[in-house]
């Protein structure tokens, strides 16, 4: 009898996200204390949709909301990142 040979393959990937844009300039978050970067709503609603998909939806209760003197609304990007559920 010839005995059988198993491989197995181990695939580990790894995300890298960049939030900051090359000419935007940071905000001041006042509950992080610190210059952070901004990320609008519309990119925080990409990243997670291509990111995650429904199964995990996004606390934001723990989002830091900031107003621009432009009149727009931002989220700061830190944290949007230290929510533990991401990938």
């Amino acid at each position: 009898m010839r005995a059988t040979k198993k491989t197995r393959v181990t695939i580990e990937t790894e995300r890298v996200w960049v939030l900051e844009k090359p000419g935007t300039d940071k905000v001041w978050c006042s509950c992080c204390e610190k210059l952070v970067a901004p990320v609008t709503p519309v990119e925080v609603a990409a990243l997670l949709s291509s990111a995650r998909g429904a199964k995990f939806p996004l606390n934001i209760d723990k989002l830091h909301f900031i107003g621009t003197p432009e009149s727009m609304m931002v989220v700061c990007a830190d944290s949007l990142l230290s929510q533990s559920n991401l990938p």
